[in-house]
């Protein structure tokens, strides 16, 4: 017989980090934790970030309860995780954002850009940023220099065309 009583739900989830990023699904829970920090500074409790692989068949969610943090693992044997379509690299439309916000009462959107290359996060768009600044890749993250630049790698003066260079430890 069973006598343990209720203590309502076992996880909560306030928040949802979605990554458009793919993550190799054989890092674990410190490696997964330490991309989560590179990218916010901090893992929030009751927030769960969620990455697939690169096929987008598997699935792995970082979750911190508060005390700790828990890894979960999802495969599919058929099929793809629906997000992964947002891989495009090109930054999602004004109207697909409104109707994302308007569809999906509180939600909070977060863009995050990164290149293999370097860090694996090198700009982050907050949520207050998403519809003023629809098209804009963020801000650098920390120990990320981001310029733009002209052909012979001179800075370009403000809301001239160039091309975005990044530079970090990694």
């Amino acid at each position: 017989m069973n006598h343990l009583k209720s203590t309502g739900p076992f996880l909560r989830i306030d928040e949802i980090w979605l990554s458009r990023e793919p993550l190799d699904m054989r890092c674990g829970a410190e490696t997964t934790l330490a991309r989560v920090v590179q990218a916010f500074g901090m893992v929030k409790p009751h927030c769960a970030c969620v990455f697939a692989d690169q096929r987008a068949n598997r699935m792995k969610i970082l979750l911190c309860d508060g005390f700790g943090v828990w890894l979960l693992a999802r495969r599919l044997h058929r099929g793809r995780f629906v997000w992964s379509a947002l891989r495009s690299g090109d930054p999602v439309t004004l109207d697909a954002l409104k109707e994302l916000i308007e569809r999906y009462h509180g939600l909070r959107l977060w863009n995050l850009y990164g290149q293999t290359e370097i860090a694996p996060v090198a700009t982050v768009l907050q949520p207050e940023e998403q519809l003023p600044k629809a098209r804009s890749a963020g801000k650098p993250v920390l120990n990320v220099e981001t310029r733009v630049v002209d052909d012979d790698g001179n800075c370009v003066a403000d809301g001239e065309i160039g091309e975005v260079v990044h530079r970090s430890p990694q």
